[in-house]
C-alpha cells in the first residue's frame, strides 16, 4: 500500500523529465545542496563503475524519499506503481528507512539479496553497490539443476548396470 504522503503523480512526472527524483523532504533536508547530490545520483546510475551493470540493470529510475515510516512492502508498492507510469525496466526506491526495487532485469533473487545495502541511506554510493552488486550476482540454479540431473542419470545407469550384473552371476 502506498502511503497517503506520497505523491505518485508527482514522481512520476519528475522521473519522465529526469532518471532522479525526490520528494520534498529530502530536497529540504538537503537544503542548498540538493542539486549538487541529485547531481551524485545522476552520476551513479550514468556512469556506474562496472560498464556491465548498465547492461544488466536495463533503463533505471531512482526515487529518494525521505519517510521514516515507509515499510519494504510499501517501497516495493512506490517502486511498482511508478515502474508503471514510465519507461523504466528497474525502478529504485531509496529512503531514510526501507528501500524497495522492482525490475524487469534483475531477478527477485538479486533484488532481495542485496538492497540491504541502500537500507536507511540517502547516499549515492549505496545505491552504486546495490546495482554493481545486483548486476553482478547470478543465481546459479541453472547450473545446480543441469548438476543434480546429471548426478540422477548416472545413479540410473549405476543401477541398471548393478542390476544387469546380478542376473549375469545368477544364470
Amino acid at each position: 500500500m502506498i502511503p497517503q504522503e506520497i505523491d505518485i503523480e508527482a514522481l512520476a512526472r519528475q522521473l519522465q523529465a529526469d532518471n532522479v527524483a525526490a520528494d520534498d523532504g529530502v530536497r529540504t533536508t538537503w537544503g542548498d545542496e540538493a542539486q549538487g547530490k541529485l547531481e551524485e545520483f545522476r552520476q551513479t546510475l550514468n556512469n556506474g563503475d562496472d560498464p556491465r551493470a548498465a547492461d544488466k540493470i536495463g533503463e533505471t529510475k531512482l526515487v529518494l524519499l525521505d519517510n521514516p515510516d515507509l515499510t519494504l512492502e510499501n517501497s516495493r508498492d512506490v517502486a511498482q506503481a511508478l515502474k508503471t507510469r514510465t519507461d523504466a525496466d528497474t525502478v529504485i526506491v531509496q529512503s531514510t528507512r526501507s528501500p524497495g526495487v522492482v525490475s524487469d532485469t534483475l531477478t527477485r533473487y538479486n533484488i532481495e539479496n542485496n538492497q540491504f545495502q541502500m537500507a536507511g541511506s540517502l547516499n549515492p554510493q549505496s545505491t552504486t553497490n546495490f546495482i554493481e552488486h545486483s548486476a553482478a550476482a547470478d543465481h546459479h540454479a541453472g547450473l545446480v539443476n543441469a548438476t543434480l540431473l546429471i548426478l540422477v542419470f548416472v545413479a540410473i545407469a549405476i543401477t541398471a548396470a548393478s542390476v544387469w550384473l546380478v542376473r549375469q552371476l545368477r544364470a
